[in-house]
């Protein structure tokens, strides 16, 4: 077998965001959210970018169909970017009434717009309720999603 990199160990794992809240706190989603490609500056804009990467690279609206569903889900009714083709989606997407989400919608609220929320990173086969417990303490939920 040929060796093309030295002192390298490969598997097929790979990393997740991992976002931890405290189901206790009380929030609630704003009416207009402001997206922001290539930020980092809230909860909001992580999870969007870890969906727009691919949106952006692929062109592919399943995932940012279901990221922005899942903001219609919430409650939100208007959504400002930069990029004006996630604006065109989350409309069209508005006008054809389609806000299926396969999330908790009050978890992704929390997740969202809670103060409190917590993000880590974890390779995929670690995610689990037992390794959130033992990193944040008892009496947290996560959802995590995969990087690559």
């Amino acid at each position: 077998m040929i060796s093309i990199r030295q002192g390298m160990f490969e598997t097929n794992s790979s990393s997740c965001h991992v976002f931890v809240y405290d189901t206790k706190a009380s929030v609630t989603a704003p009416k207009t959210v402001t997206l922001v490609p290539n930020s980092d500056d809230s909860m909001l804009n992580i999870l969007f970018n870890d969906y727009y990467r691919w949106y952006r690279h692929r062109y592919d609206d399943d995932d940012m169909d279901r990221f922005l569903m899942d903001l219609l889900s919430i409650g939100v009714i208007e959504v400002k970017c930069s990029d004006q083709k996630v604006v065109d989606l989350f409309e069209r997407l508005k006008d054809e009434g389609k806000t299926y989400s396969s999330h908790n919608k009050e978890g992704l609220i929390q997740i969202l717009f809670n103060d409190t929320t917590k993000l880590t990173t974890m390779e995929d086969f670690e995610v689990c309720q037992e390794s959130v417990d033992e990193e944040f303490g008892k009496g947290y939920k996560y959802y995590s999603i995969r990087l690559s």
